[in-house]
């Protein structure tokens, strides 16, 4: 069948809160309310020394071999008691290099198939992705209608995995990932909207892993009676009675990575119109106006008048609005396919790649989270790689670097802590990579992380 066909969508997925839910959701949903803040200005922040965004709901491991794997994976299912706990979050890996599909919980193996990916020309793009939408019958809106049933979207542009009588154990779709039908009805009926389907061309094993700058709960001792009231016992704060909304369990989507081009440009542009450098739009687009801005003010500042983006020029800039440059880093929060909080972030030796990893929360209790881990072979962009003068050797095709060692270099401040660790819930998963924001993501997704 063919399988790289756009996908069209009216069908929203609704959230039933039942009264079953286990105590430890309930007390952990309960303490999860987001305290809507007005968004304001980069610049106005960077004045008030702020340096971070709470948003409300309206704004919007190692490669191991085949032989290895399975001996691998019962070692590590053993350092974790029940992994397939009903609590645990499912993970779904494909292998592009095997045409093979395995699905986690928790740490334990619930089901493993052949699958086709996509043939030469129609490859299937590999990175970190979450399913945004179920559709048991669907037809494409690309490839004369044909039929796509037990689909599940990856991607809005097109991207998903679906039932086919095709399935050759080689790539042959146009750029989905064909699934044999039993194991296209098993998925289906297992994996639930916002599962994590991590896609790679190597084989990709999870991994327990623990390290002091990773989030943990808190705030498990704010009772109900303490989120009616606004009063917290123990010195917790808890949010003010009015503000209080139906909090919602969905697990946290953490992505920390590097700034964008068009966010270090809308921040220069900030400044430019800060020091009366008029322009019209401050959009993140360096486009004809911004230059001769930039231009005037390289001549009124005694640069050359290159009116070229470069680190000097943004160096000055800062120097004279009385402004300290921000850090490059960015962390990102969202909840239900929407933001609700970004902070600045500090990354130590800029210049060093980060690498691009998952971390998934399981085993998750209102005190303690054990996360599992992946860390995804990638190809940072030429973009990427300019903008941020990453030091990347020329014949490096793939960055592969340590978890561990990147989580070191990350300062993350403490009231952006604060705010994830009192919001997360089991599920919840980090994401970090160097390649910012893709076309992936946006409106209605996760984070979407390209890893090309």
């Amino acid at each position: 069948m063919p399988a790289g066909m756009q996908i069209s969508s009216s069908m929203t997925a609704h959230r039933r809160f039942f009264p079953s839910v286990c105590f430890a959701i309930g007390l952990t949903a309960l303490a999860l309310v987001v305290i809507v803040a007005p968004k304001r200005s980069w610049a106005e922040e960077q004045r008030a020394g702020v340096g971070m965004r709470e948003l409300s709901v309206s704004q919007t491991t190692s490669t191991i071999s085949d032989s290895n794997q399975s001996s691998e994976h019962q070692r590590i299912s053993k350092e974790i008691s029940d992994p397939t706990d009903a609590g645990n979050p499912h993970l779904v890996i494909v292998s592009l290099g095997n045409q093979q599909l395995t699905v986690y919980k928790g740490f334990g193996t619930v089901h493993h198939t052949n699958v086709s990916s996509g043939k030469r020309g129609h490859e299937t793009p590999t990175g970190i992705f979450s399913i945004l939408e179920k559709r048991r019958y669907h037809k494409s809106n690309i490839y004369s209608n044909a039929p796509m049933p037990l689909m599940q979207r990856l991607t809005w542009s097109g991207i998903a995995l679906h039932e086919s009588g095709n399935v050759p154990n080689r790539p042959a779709s146009h750029g989905c990932v064909r699934l044999p039908a039993k194991a296209a009805e098993d998925l289906f009926s297992r994996l639930e909207r916002g599962t994590h389907v991590v896609i790679s061309d190597e084989d990709l094993l999870p991994t327990t892993f623990s390290h002091p700058k990773l989030f943990q709960p808190r705030g498990a001792g704010i009772s109900l009676a303490a989120l009616r009231t606004g009063i917290a016992p123990d010195g917790l704060e808890a949010p003010p009675a009015q503000t209080l909304e139906t909090p919602s369990i969905a697990p946290l989507r953490i992505y920390i990575t590097r700034k964008t081009r068009k966010e270090i440009v809308q921040h220069l542009q900030e400044l430019l119109s800060r020091l009366e450098y008029p322009l019209e739009k401050i959009d993140g687009l360096y486009g004809r106006e911004t230059a001769a801005a930039v231009i005037a003010f390289q001549k009124d500042h005694d640069l050359p008048p290159t009116g070229m983006l470069t680190e000097s020029l943004l160096q000055a800039a800062y120097q004279a609005a009385g402004v300290t440059q921000p850090p490059p880093g960015i962390i990102y929060v969202r909840q239900d396919h929407r933001p609700i909080f970004e902070a600045e972030i500090g990354i130590k030796s800029p210049q060093e790649p980060l690498g691009t990893h998952l971390l998934l929360a399981t085993n998750f209790s209102l005190d303690n989270i054990d996360w599992m881990s992946l860390s995804i072979p990638t190809r940072i962009p030429r973009s990427v790689i300019r903008d941020h003068k990453l030091q990347i050797p020329e014949d490096t095709t793939k960055v592969r670097e340590s978890l561990a060692e990147s989580l070191e270099r990350l300062t993350i401040p403490t009231k952006a802590r604060e705010f994830i660790e009192r919001h997360l819930t089991s599920g919840s998963s980090i994401a970090i990579s160097d390649n910012g924001l893709g076309t992936e993501t946006g409106k209605g997704t996760d984070f979407i992380v390209q890893t090309f």
